[in-house]
């Protein structure tokens, strides 16, 4: 079937109002469980509020006179961005007491992996305590009778925010808080499904639960399916958006994009981060990150640029090119070195699949640098945190053993499928 007629096939489906799993042509790339029924065009951006404005609104009397703390960071704002804790603390009735800070700080201007410390913040001049890393306890939150969480998310599970809303909602349980959860979109949309859930024993502050890596839900939804699924018992609360459906992606919404960290500059940095972020955990090359180009392209000094480019175009993975790339990195992997590499440039977001394209790229990059191994030549240390933010040892343990991508992404479909009929009992949105 021909790139035209799937596209008349997806769009016949979407006026007809279904949802259906449908096989990609990506040559060698199986019918993986991925939901793809976007349009590429804009939708209606209409009566659309994230849930900071709709709490202030209509939910904001329920909680006068009780001490709330806020978990955020910058990306917490009102449509007209506007500071949430700003409006928090000024709204009558409300007593804003306490904020709590993820990963990259309450401003996002940390590096990745960098602690946290308690500050105070210069917007409110209240109290800022870190939850990066931290496994929240009872105790951090004493003196409060609820606590708001509102931070914007990227839709992959090694994004540590997710991780902070988790534990939070633990420490919560153990205080008898209740935990209010203002939701906002997930830039990739909420129909996209990739990657078999995490296992077990490889759960980490870079994965904290038996989710796909790219799950297709809300924070708001994500909240609800852990408190059902992993047996969290606190009082929870979601707030949603209005006018948010899920085959939009960030692009359709009338809503500025403020960076959810330093190398997130823009709403299509989610989709590359997405696709080489997990590479990125191995420290064997370069991804752009500190340069203009952050996820966007994969260098080192011995990569042949024209070869890979070659191999990827073969694969015809759907709604994305490669370029060949020669750039100078000023900091990190190969600093002040001239490094060639390819640049990624997705070309249509309606049906492009980062996680396939991850692990295509892996393959290639296996199979053509053998004196360059992947795993063998990181440190211990970098292996244990590719598995982790892969969610299991499987993709590396194949790839060592010869699988194909086809193969690799064949194994994933099945806990993929089981993990969305779970999963549609929390959704909130059509």
């Amino acid at each position: 079937m021909n790139r035209q007629l799937l596209t008349m096939w997806s769009l016949l489906l979407m006026l007809q109002g279904c949802s259906y799993f449908r096989p990609l042509p990506t040559g060698e790339t199986p019918a993986a469980d991925t939901l793809w029924v976007r349009p590429e065009s804009s939708l209606p951006q209409a009566d659309f509020l994230p849930a900071i404005d709709h709490f202030l609104e209509d939910y904001s009397d329920r909680y006068r006179g009780m001490r709330l703390g806020l978990v955020t960071n910058q990306t917490g704002v009102d449509a007209a961005l506007n500071s949430n804790r700003l409006r928090l603390q000024n709204q009558t009735g409300l007593q804003l007491e306490l904020l709590f800070a993820p990963e990259h700080g309450i401003d996002g201007s940390l590096t990745a992996g960098l602690p946290v410390q308690d500050r105070l913040d210069p917007i409110t001049g209240l109290v800022v305590r870190s939850l990066y890393g931290i496994r929240a306890e009872a105790d951090a939150l004493s003196g409060l009778d609820v606590i708001i969480y509102d931070i914007q998310d990227i839709g992959i599970r090694p994004y540590t925010y997710i991780s902070t809303l988790y534990r939070v909602m633990e420490a919560a349980a153990a205080a008898d808080l209740e935990v209010v959860v203002l939701d906002r979109p997930n830039p990739l949309g909420g129909e996209l499904l990739e990657g078999a859930p995490l296992q077990e024993e490889f759960i980490s502050f870079i994965g904290i639960a038996p989710i796909p890596y790219i799950y297709g839900m809300t924070v708001g939804e994500l909240a609800s399916y852990f408190k059902g699924e992993m047996r969290i018992d606190c009082r929870l609360t979601v707030v949603p958006m209005q006018g948010w459906q899920r085959r939009q992606i960030f692009r359709d919404l009338p809503l500025s994009w403020v960076p959810t960290s330093p190398n997130l500059p823009d709403w299509q940095s989610a989709f590359y981060c997405a696709t080489t972020g997990g590479i990125g955990e191995l420290g064997q090359f370069n991804l752009g990150v500190g340069t203009p180009l952050p996820f966007q392209v994969i260098g080192a000094p011995w990569l042949d640029p024209y070869a890979l480019i070659r191999f990827l175009e073969e694969a015809q993975l759907p709604g994305v090119r490669f370029l060949p790339h020669y750039y100078h990195p000023t900091w990190g992997r190969f600093a002040e070195e001239l490094i060639p590499g390819i640049m990624i440039r997705i070309t249509d977001f309606a049906v492009y699949r980062p996680l396939a394209t991850q692990i295509h790229l892996l393959y290639f990059l296996y199979q053509m640098y053998p004196e360059h191994n992947l795993f063998r030549s990181a440190v211990e240390n970098k292996v244990k945190m590719f598995d982790k933010a892969l969610g299991s040892d499987s993709v590396r343990l194949a790839l060592e053993a010869g699988a194909t991508p086809g193969m690799i992404l064949r194994d994933m479909e099945e806990p993929l499928r089981r993990f969305n009929r779970t999963r549609r009992h929390y959704l909130i949105y059509p």
